[in-house]
């Protein structure tokens, strides 16, 4: 074969990219009668967070918030926030997470 000559590989063919995770599941608190939310895992710049709320116990549950993804976030107090049950959930960036992380453990928020 020539110096600029081309090899073609048998059985080659397009990869796949591996699939990306959804982000981990968050964790709300309680703080000054606020809600906050911890965000765990890698890096989710460009990706978002979300916030539900249920006037009741096990929802169902409606969108209550959402913000851009940060590691801590301040969803505030009441209002905007009212007295009832909230899961949160990340949003991955496609970079480090793809799609929607499962939604936290229900919280309950009474300030």
């Amino acid at each position: 074969m020539g110096r600029w000559a081309t090899v073609r590989r048998r059985g080659g063919g397009t990869q796949v990219p591996a699939t990306l995770p959804p982000p981990p599941a968050p964790e709300l608190d309680d703080e000054a009668d606020e809600i906050l939310q911890y965000s765990p895992g890698d890096e989710n710049t460009g990706g978002t967070i979300r916030l539900y709320y249920a006037a009741a116990p096990g929802g169902p549950y409606s969108l209550s918030q959402g913000a851009a993804w940060e590691q801590l976030h301040n969803w505030g107090g009441d209002p905007p926030n009212l007295v009832g049950f909230y899961v949160a959930t990340s949003v991955g960036n496609g970079i480090a997470y793809s799609g929607e992380s499962e939604p936290s453990l229900e919280f309950q928020f009474s300030p």
